[in-house]
């Protein structure tokens, strides 16, 4: 080949260097100006550092890289779909997100993803060691990216083609590698551009990185998120880097097959590489360039996916001549022919059959005759023996169930499929396979093997032949009974064995039965006693279970008197994920092996009705934080175990005794205190709420996973730490003592102090006191055991630091003793607030504070919903706009959308989880108040500007509580949702901010009936007389308790809005609820 520069002419060498060499770029360079002498190559021209090479035209560049490329060779369909030209100095800029353009002349190439993003680029500037007319960059920060392009149907069709599918198989409306993904075939990875667009217009699934190291993160050895993308199931990874014969080369390519080697036995798969001469061609795309690169590569492709089966087949144990005879025979019946091994003479472990393979590929000899047939081995053996061997009986077991029978080496057992009407591979002990195999035998009256031990051996045998290194569990889905949802796309597809699934949900996705949760919902609203950070923190927690958000380390601490709740929700929470999910013990329990077995692969843990715990907390504080302890069975191996669950406590009391104020623990806790008593306990309570759980699920299923991290992270809240405060007052005395005695103060010091007995025979002095003496003098008054000085100081300055988060609070040791500075003792007349007024809310202000309202944030700000809608079934208050009315049904997950210039949300005012339950509660059923569904229309003529949520105010509830929730249990009566062309107008009133008073009571009891007014059961249409005014109403709605009524006027029909005499705050510009004792019936 000639490369030519001006005119003259030198003889490249025969070595194949890329495509560079074979072009003729002198047509495509202009000559520099103001230069003595002109070289006569390409290589002097790039080596002369006194010339400046330009090229011609932009025309001229792009002719070069489609060339490079081979675009009119192969695809240039395909070609144009993944590149972009560019001239323009800022789209260059922007691309490679670079701080300012480029001053000069520079022409771009830029390589596509499907998405748009840019994943690497060919600039027309000299190299940095300036040997080529070009340069290569990647996006600035871009991080180790594999390149995902889109792919024509042109070439789905190739490809489908290529691995034997049917043709139409791969969609022309899917993401192609998002397809590959959920697809068990083998994938070739490679570098660069040219190498992955070659073998992708070949009909070979591939994806490319930047270098031979990429791909691996070096800490954990696993697969990088992006080469995750399509490596998360068992499958083969076909490696196809250049064929360089430079050690050093060699020894980094070696070294990125190890990595990705190790890697993938994580999840199940297999590393093989491809080989071919390099006289061929260095690299896939110079091979594939030649007149029979083709089909060598094929032949390359081929017996390198047979090398990753067999070293999936083989694993680490020996095998013999016959046996290697049987799986190789086994290989050409899946995978092609492949020739007789007569090499195979003694044993050989599987590396060595693996080189042995390699060793014949050259010697691969079409037309040679096939080996022998499976049927035709197995009858020699039983002409031979009246008894088949072991080892060939077990690897045809292996082969017939090897898609419903895996034994996984991290958990030390047997997986078997149950089959796709559950999906579930369900745990199996030896004593159950070899039962399995006696069967079998049975079955093929194969008698006469005397002991146990042929037995034994066939399920050896069969374990080693179907063992996979870690259980590779699909993530990113929620499945159900009928199959499982995937979280990033909201697509429901079938069951499959390859999902690997140990779990489902206890109820299926599709239930046209129930399409709502009103009894659920209403009981958030009465147990929480409409608190909107405790409905919120409580659904997150639950939507946090269902998606197994194990990583957020959260343990949620309900606690209070019995009968406030607690059990209720644990029992939510084991519905919702199921009970063979869920493991219920106590904290104690965890110190014994024999007990963490069974925690493996739960979805929720629920240490219910805790007993105090005053220490031992390690294993505790192991695997809540994220870490493996062991476990272990009686007469089994120990295996590690790793929690992957959520964390709930019920207490009546605070239970952690002595570890309240921990950091660690504070860090994790989320206390929420359940101190609502119901007037009625509904004894079926329970039986109601369990047929609302699919619909439930869908609901939470909607919940942004932004939103459930950073309510449960405490963004969204002001009131987490105050409830962990009040634990903290009842379990650390230290605690109990700052609250009372100590106030916050920038200028003030204060000596610590080393006399218990300071105040022992004198009248208390704070403004003199030490805070050593202060302290032990409250304890003292108070009944406690006071702590030495030695835990004294350290424990003090963590519960300043961390609890309260007091960080300006120092302690420093002077000549005259040791002291604190930052706070003060509290004076006897001291107006100063105390900690649990001031400085836990406070702390949370800023950037984390509640966008508006009681707490919380508008739905839908995370990063994973921007672009995010749902359908008209399901609405959610969209980004930055006002809420729509929530109807639970199905298909109720995100697609792309436009988000809606709208105003912010007002109603509630927190925009989040509580205020969709409240105006579910309010707005749930169409026309409909939940008991006879016949609320007429005219009821909602006022409802425009007269919302119930305007008239439900969290500073003031009172009375009025009891117009929205009745008594624990019932099930609430909400009015009916406004037509749709009336709701078109509904701007709801804004409500000031209040932070809510937790220790008042909000539920005050109904006015007793007057002695003389004769009340009787109300029925719609009845007319009455309002006790108040004398006014004459007809009953427009009846809740489901029969205690409260909506009116019209019996005259105008107009909806009484009035507020009454008895219940002055139960309207507020809103539709007012009359409780039955305040009316006299007229109607006989």
């Amino acid at each position: 080949m000639v490369a030519t520069f001006n005119g003259s002419s030198t003889t490249a060498t025969n070595d194949v260097r890329g495509h560079l060499d074979q072009l003729t770029l002198a047509p495509l360079l202009s000559e520099p100006r103001n230069q003595a002498t002109q070289p006569n190559s390409v290589e002097q021209i790039w080596t002369n550092e006194s010339v400046k090479q330009h090229w011609i035209s932009f025309g001229a560049f792009k002719d070069f890289i489609k060339q490079k490329f081979g675009r009119d060779r192969l695809c240039a369909e395909q070609f144009d779909a993944m590149i972009e030209f560019t001239d323009s100095p800022h789209r260059i800029a922007e691309a490679l997100r670079w701080k300012k353009p480029y001053s000069g002349v520079v022409y771009a190439a830029l390589m596509l993803n499907a998405d748009g993003s840019i994943w690497h680029s060919i600039l027309s500037l000299p190299n940095d060691d300036g040997t080529k007319p070009y340069k290569r960059l990647a996006p600035s920060k871009n991080g180790d990216q594999c390149f995902y392009p889109s792919v024509v149907p042109t070439i789905r069709r190739l490809v489908e083609q290529q691995l034997g599918l049917e043709k139409g198989s791969i969609p022309d409306d899917v993401d192609f590698y998002e397809w590959l993904a959920n697809s068990e075939l083998p994938v070739i990875t490679t570098e660069g551009g040219e190498k992955l667009f070659s073998l992708i217009c070949q009909g070979y699934p591939a994806t490319t990185n930047y270098g031979a190291t990429c791909g691996v993160d070096k800490k954990t050895k696993r697969f990088k998120p992006s080469l995750q993308r399509i490596m998360n199931r068992p499958r083969t990874l076909l490696v196809a880097y250049d064929m360089d014969s430079k050690p050093s080369v060699i020894a980094s390519v070696n070294k990125g097959i190890d990595a990705l080697s190790i890697a993938a036995q994580k999840v199940g798969s297999t590393v093989s590489r491809p080989t071919w001469d390099e006289s061929l061609g260095k690299g896939i795309d110079d091979l594939l360039l030649t007149s029979n690169g083709s089909t060598l590569w094929a032949q390359s492709y081929n017996w390198a996916l047979c090398q990753g089966i067999v070293t999936k087949m083989l694993g680490i144990g020996a095998v013999d001549e016959v046996n290697s005879f049987e799986q190789l025979e086994q290989l050409s019946q899946l995978y092609g022919t492949i020739v007789e091994l007569n090499i195979l003479k003694t044993r050989m472990s599987a590396d060595n059959l693996i080189a042995a393979l390699n060793q014949q590929i050259r010697e691969l000899t079409h037309g040679k005759d096939a080996v022998e047939s499976k049927s035709h081995q197995s009858k020699s053996y039983q002409s031979k023996s009246k008894l088949i061997p072991a080892d060939i009986l077990a690897f045809e077991l292996a082969e017939d169930y090897r898609q419903r029978l895996k034994y996984c080496n991290e958990y030390k057992e047997w997986k078997y499929y149950l089959g796709d009407d559950s999906g579930l591979w369900k745990s199996q002990d030896d004593h159950m396979i070899e039962t399995r195999i006696q069967g079998i035998l049975d079955a093929r009256s194969i008698v006469g093997y005397g002991t146990d031990s042929y037995i034994v051996n066939i399920r050896k045998f069969m374990a080693r032949r179907l063992t996979v290194e870690t259980w590779p569990q699909r993530t990113g889905i929620v499945p159900f009974l009928d199959g499982v949802l995937v979280l990033a796309t909201g697509k429901f597809e079938k069951h499959s064995p390859s999902n690997y699934l140990t779990w489902t949900l206890p109820h299926r996705f599709d239930n046209p039965k129930i399409r709502d949760w009103p009894t659920i919902r209403g009981w958030f609203q009465e147990v929480t006693e409409g608190d909107s950070q405790k409905i919120q923190t409580l659904i997150c927690f639950a939507a946090a279970t269902l998606r197994g958000m194990s990583h957020l380390q959260k343990i949620l601490y309900l606690w209070g008197n019995g009968g406030n709740g607690k059990g209720i929700y644990s029992d939510i929470l084991t519905a919702l994920v199921g009970s063979e999910n869920t493991w219920s013990g106590k904290i104690e329990n965890l110190d014994n092996p024999n007990f963490l077995v069974d925690i493996n692969n739960k979805r929720s843990v629920i240490f219910e009705d805790q007993d105090k715990v005053n220490g031992g907390l390690q294993t505790f504080k192991t695997l809540t934080g994220g870490g493996s302890t062991k476990a272990k069975e009686v007469y089994k191996k120990a295996c590690d175990v790793r929690l992957a669950a959520t964390v709930l406590i019920t207490s009546n009391y605070a239970a952690l005794q002595g570890s309240g104020v921990g950091r660690w623990l504070k860090r994790r806790l989320i206390v929420v205190n359940m101190n609502y008593c119901p007037p009625i306990v509904d004894t079926h309570l329970r039986e109601k709420l369990y047929p609302e759980m699919g619909a439930f699920t869908q609901y939470l299923l909607t919940i942004p996973e932004s939103e459930i991290i950073n309510t449960l992270n405490g963004k969204n809240s002001t009131g987490y730490d105050l409830a962990y405060w009040e634990m903290a007052q009842m379990t650390d005395s230290i605690a109990a003592w700052v609250e009372r005695h100590i106030v916050r103060d920038p200028s003030g010091v204060v000596k610590v102090g080393s006399n218990k007995n300071e105040w022992q025979s004198s009248s208390y002095r704070p403004e003199i006191s030490t805070l050593f003496g202060s302290y032990h003098h409250y304890c003292q008054n108070s009944g406690q055991q006071g702590k030495s000085l030695p835990n004294f100081t350290p424990d003090l300055l963590q519960v300043l630091n961390h609890v309260l988060g007091w960080s300006d609070v120092k302690q420093e040791k002077t000549r005259t003793g040791s002291h604190f500075y930052g706070i003060r003792l509290r004076g006897a007349f001291d107006e100063a607030p105390f900690p649990s007024e001031s400085s836990i809310t406070s702390n949370q202000a800023g950037d984390d504070a509640p966008l508006s309202g009681v707490g919380g944030r508008v739905w839908g700000v995370g990063k994973e919903t921007e672009g995010a809608s749902y359908p008209d079934q399901c609405k959610r208050p969209y980004e930055g706009g006002a809420s729509d009315p929530l109807v639970v049904g199905a298909g109720c997950f995100p697609t792309p959308y436009t988000p809606h210039p709208t105003p912010a949300p007002t109603g509630l005012g927190d925009g989040g989880v509580t205020d969709k339950v409240m105006d579910m509660v309010m707005d749930s059923k169409p026309y409909g108040d939940g008991c006879d569904g016949h609320l007429q229309k005219n009821l909602f003529v006022n409802e425009v500007n007269n919302h119930p949520s305007n008239f439900l105010k969290s500073e003031s509830l009172g009375d009025e509580k009891t117009d929205f929730v009745e008594s624990l249990g019932k099930t609430l009566s909400p009015p009916s949702q406004p037509s749709p062309e009336i709701a078109i107008t509904h701007t709801p009133l804004a409500l000031p901010s209040i932070k809510p008073n937790h220790h008042q009571s909000v539920t005050n009891p109904s006015p007793a009936p007057s002695a003389s007014v004769t009340t009787r059961q109300p029925v719609k249409g009845d007319r009455v007389k309002l006790l108040s005014s004398g006014e004459e109403y007809k009953i427009s709605w009846v809740s489901c308790g029969s205690d409260k009524v909506l009116l019209v006027s019996a005259l105008t029909g107009e909806p009484l809005t009035a507020a009454s005499s008895l219940r002055p705050g139960a309207a507020a510009g809103g539709l007012n609820l009359i409780d039955v004792s305040e009316l006299e019936f007229l109607d006989t």
